[in-house]
């Protein structure tokens, strides 16, 4: 605006319910010190909720977006581990898990890019990106004890 400012904010939430199944496999390396491997698929109804809000410094809402809908999404996870043992029940665990989620709304794919005024270059029209997808991954460390 001329002589003012404009918020954009855009919120997603995506509620998953669903069935996943899975298996691990695991190898003795040495005796005390083994390797193993875990996944898991599902598959989720995600019910999902995008919401974008323009408002004008004076306080009047210019823009407003909301959507509501259900979808499949699909979630994998795997998990490589390696466990030393190091008491008779106690034992040292380190390793490696990721997990992917598709079929998600994200804030960044649903963000409008367009003019929220008339007449000031491309109109924000509505859109909905529901095809977004997200990967975590990391390491872990612990301790086990085993009875």
């Amino acid at each position: 605006e001329a002589d003012g400012t404009y918020d954009q904010s855009t919120s997603v939430d995506n509620d998953l319910l669903g069935f996943q199944c899975g298996g691990d496999a695991w190898f003795c390396i040495l005796q005390g010190l083994r390797i193993g491997t875990e996944g898991k698929v599902g598959i989720y109804a995600n019910d999902f909720k995008v919401r974008n809000v323009g408002v004008s410094s004076d306080g009047t809402p210019s823009f407003f977006q909301f959507f509501d809908d259900t979808q499949a999404a699909f979630i994998g996870e795997t998990r490589i581990d390696l466990v030393a043992d190091i008491l008779p029940n106690w034992s040292v665990k380190i390793g490696w898990e990721a997990l992917w989620l598709n079929s998600l709304v994200t804030a960044t794919d649903n963000f409008p890019t367009g003019s929220p005024y008339p007449g000031l270059g491309s109109q924000q029209a509505p859109f909905l990106n529901d095809q977004g997808e997200a990967l975590y991954f990391g390491y872990h460390a612990g301790m086990e004890y085993v009875w």
